[in-house]
């Protein structure tokens, strides 16, 4: 089995000061009534699945880009239905690029696309964009001879400052958007190989 929690993945983000998405853990219907659903969401809401037990979340239910009443319907479907499961819930936002980021001691990888990954963390698809970071150098290198505009490299960078930052042997995989207003989100930690 896999021990990924993306809950405890996101909340390491949050303690850690990387920004990431507000969001709200929904257990039950009756967190359906809480007024952070009052707030407004310009691109719609997403949810994501977890699993009660933290194991074997990869491909689960996810969805963005929808409608209050859409996340609703589909909560207390999955609520009442799947009682291993547990949701959390944020504003979706409109990607301009996004990338996955693993960090290995000394290197960082970085593959991703302009819009959503989500297709390459899945291995549907090849990323647009695959670099190498190398802490001790400070140089990049390009698998694929894809050449990034400088504004581009620059959310790259500030997305590596950030992961640099948080003291580790530990190898993660990382999630991360640049919003098309700017933002830079972390929005799904996972330690790949605990060195404990």
């Amino acid at each position: 089995m896999i021990r990924t929690d993306k809950y405890k993945g996101l909340l390491f983000l949050k303690s850690q000061g990387l920004p990431s998405p507000c969001f709200l853990v929904v257990e039950s219907i009756n967190t359906l009534n809480d007024s952070f659903f009052d707030s407004y969401a310009k691109y719609g809401w997403t949810i994501r699945t977890c699993k009660k037990d933290g194991l074997d979340e990869v491909s689960l239910f996810y969805k963005n880009q929808i409608s209050k009443e859409e996340l609703f319907e589909i909560l207390r479907i999955r609520l009442q239905k799947n009682t291993d499961e547990f949701y959390i819930v944020y504003h979706s936002w409109d990607f301009w690029f996004s990338f996955n980021l693993i960090r290995e001691k000394y290197i960082f990888i970085v593959e991703g696309k302009f819009g959503s990954q989500k297709d390459i963390s899945s291995g549907i698809e090849s990323p647009y964009f695959c670099l190498e970071y190398n802490r001790f150098t400070k140089m990049f290198n390009s698998y694929n001879h894809i050449l990034l505009e400088s504004n581009t490299m620059r959310y790259i960078v500030k997305a590596i400052n950030y992961m640099e930052h948080i003291y580790s042997d530990d190898t993660y995989y990382v999630e991360v958007a640049t919003t098309k207003q700017k933002e830079l989100l972390f929005y799904d930690l996972r330690v790949v190989n605990d060195s404990t």
